[in-house]
Order: C-alpha cells, then sequence, then structure tokens
C-alpha cells in the first residue's frame, strides 16, 4: 500500500490516496483529472481516500469526518473514504460545499 493509517494523520501532498492498493494507475489518473475538474468549478479541494479496513469502530462517514479535521480543511473542502474490504464508502465536507440538490 502507498500510505498507512499512520500516514494519514497530516494532509496528503496527493488528492488520490490508495492505501488499498486496489486502484490501477489509470484509475488513479482519472480520479486525479476529475478531481481537478471540480476544484477549478468548485474552489475546494476534494480528497479521495481508498483504505482496505477502517479503524476500529469507524464507520466511512465517521473516518471522513477524522480526516477532514485532521487536515484542517476549508469550508469548500470534502473528503470521499472507500473502504474496500467492506464495500461501504462515506464522505464529508464543508460548509460551502452545495449538495447535488441545492439549486442556488
Amino acid at each position: 500500500p502507498l500510505f498507512a493509517y499512520a500516514s494519514l494523520d497530516t494532509k496528503p501532498s496527493s488528492k488520490v490516496i490508495d492505501e488499498s492498493g486496489s486502484l490501477t494507475n489509470s484509475s488513479i489518473n482519472y480520479i486525479e483529472k476529475s478531481l481537478s475538474k471540480l476544484k477549478e468549478i468548485s474552489g475546494g479541494e476534494v480528497y479521495f481516500v481508498s483504505i482496505r479496513s477502517l479503524p476500529y469502530e469507524k464507520t466511512p462517514q465517521e473516518y471522513a469526518k477524522d480526516l477532514f479535521q485532521k487536515w484542517n480543511l476549508g469550508e469548500k473542502d470534502v473528503v470521499v473514504v472507500l473502504a474496500n474490504k467492506i464495500a461501504k464508502a462515506g464522505i464529508y465536507f464543508g460548509t460551502e460545499v452545495k449538495t447535488l440538490n441545492e439549486t442556488s
């Protein structure tokens, strides 16, 4: 794996973190390009974190929130966590991120 839990304690330089080792290089490149386009549109950063399993008794949503807070992300930023072992995902975002159902 590229990263372990300990390395997720500090904000990564890459926007795609594949701790699970399950993403192909082409998948990583595609995700990075997509996240770059999102940044141009929204002004915020999106971090995609693929991990093998979650820390003890954490949901993907809770872990995404933990990372958001540890990394001191801004109100336009987003963290997406994919927990491969349990095939679940979580997302956490700042207060200035508009959800898909918002029109303004």
